[in-house]
């Protein structure tokens, strides 16, 4: 009887593979440190976040509340364009924004999107801005390679085409989180800014609670949340 054979690992590169010095970012950034990974991919998002390219925004806790994405992974010879540009790993905020899409705040941001010409317009520029930011990450020689390769045609309709999250028309709002996210890495997000307003509203400690840290921390420097922790339990109802 044979054994299963064993698979062989992935090779899996990220373009562009380190950030470009402060001088030439197209936003401003932190390099994640290795602390700033663990805690993203063990202890927020529980997977791994090899695109990570750099922190965005932290909480008053200083761990991570959003980070900016690399435009290009290769697993193997396999090459995909990242349509993600922003992503919001805040344990906290990630569930609060959760109760927002689960109460139909995707389909009433989109009805005053259709409603509101200028927050239209806002939102045009938003996305413009995004094909402009992944064209800005790429090094020189990917983007040439880009423009010139035929097979790559989808990964640079997705890159230098769509706007955040992919989204093809200002009035197709898809995720609160991209939107939350993007507002907090630079500031210029309408719906980001509806989105963080309503939170705020209805009391959610936006930038951090006096015991959600808890949740973030690495194992070896404290214990797992407690029990009367309630910060990602508790359940937002409208007022």
């Amino acid at each position: 009887m044979t054994g299963k054979r064993p698979q062989r690992p992935h090779e899996y590169r990220v373009v562009p593979d380190s950030p470009p010095p402060p001088q030439q970012r197209p936003i401003p950034f932190e390099v994640p440190s290795e602390l700033d990974r663990e805690v993203v991919e063990r202890k927020q998002l529980r997977h791994r976040a090899t695109f990570m390219l750099g922190i965005t925004r932290r909480c008053r806790h200083g761990y991570p509340q959003a980070f900016l994405c690399t435009p290009l992974r290769i697993v193997d010879q396999t090459i995909a364009a990242e349509s993600s540009v922003f992503w919001l790993s805040c344990p906290l905020l990630v569930r609060a924004v959760d109760e927002l899409e689960a109460k139909g705040w995707i389909q009433r941001l989109e009805e005053e999107v259709s409603r509101d010409e200028r927050l239209r317009s806002q939102l045009e520029r938003v996305h413009a801005e995004i094909c402009s930011l992944r064209r800005a990450l790429l090094p020189s020689c990917w983007r040439a390679r880009l423009e010139q390769d035929p097979s790559l045609a989808r990964q640079r309709w997705i890159l230098f085409q769509t706007g955040l999250a992919g989204i093809t028309r200002p009035e197709h709002v898809k995720c609160l989180h991209a939107h939350l996210a993007d507002y907090l890495s630079r500031g210029t997000n309408p719906l980001g800014k509806l989105v963080w307003d309503e939170l705020k509203r209805r009391g959610v400690a936006v930038e951090g609670s006096d015991c959600c840290y808890r949740w973030c921390q690495p194992e070896e420097v404290g214990s797992q949340p407690k029990k009367n922790c309630s910060d990602l339990r508790r359940v937002h109802e409208d007022r």
